[in-house]
């Protein structure tokens, strides 16, 4: 009988106490509208992008084409900033770099950290200095959007690069 009474007494305690401790697992964090759509949109990887970056030169492209419009252009400035430039070697550079490019919500175009190959620095030391200058020259760009908003993207894009003047 004791048994019983001891073990009642304890359930009048113990029960209200587990509810009691327990409702902390049962808060619901709000979150602001904004903060999920951040949350969201961190989650999503590049292939999820809905609209590419996009120049002006672009407007007139197919819609499917926009991805591809962008990296041309991108490419194709880079290509013809180092051909306008005197850049002396010692050997002949002929390499295929794959260039880190970040498009912000603001429009801008920038180089994204990267490090060259050796061989490639060797024998051009400022050719981060080069990139950079090549992408300030590009015409104005949207960014690139997701569910309606802007972000910040990034590419890889291959820029040949031959210099034969030893």
């Amino acid at each position: 009988m004791n048994a019983k009474l001891f073990l009642h007494k304890y359930l009048y305690i113990l029960v209200p106490a587990q509810m009691v401790l327990s409702c902390k697992y049962y808060d619901i964090e709000k979150l602001e509208k904004n903060e999920v759509l951040k949350k969201e949109l961190e989650a999503f990887k590049q292939e999820h992008i809905e609209e590419y970056p996009l120049f002006e030169n672009c407007k007139d492209a197919p819609r499917l084409s926009y991805r591809a419009c962008f990296e041309n252009t991108v490419v194709e400035s880079i290509q013809e900033y180092l051909e306008s430039q005197d850049i002396l070697v010692d050997h002949i550079v002929e390499d295929t770099l794959w260039i880190p490019i970040r498009v912000t919500t603001e429009g801008r175009v920038r180089l994204a950290p990267y490090q060259a190959p050796e061989a490639v620095t060797e024998q051009i030391p400022e050719l981060n200095i080069y990139l950079e200058e090549s992408l300030q020259n590009l015409p104005s760009v949207q960014p690139a959007h997701v569910k309606g908003v802007q972000i910040n993207s990034e590419y890889k894009l291959p820029v040949a690069i031959r210099i034969n003047n030893p």
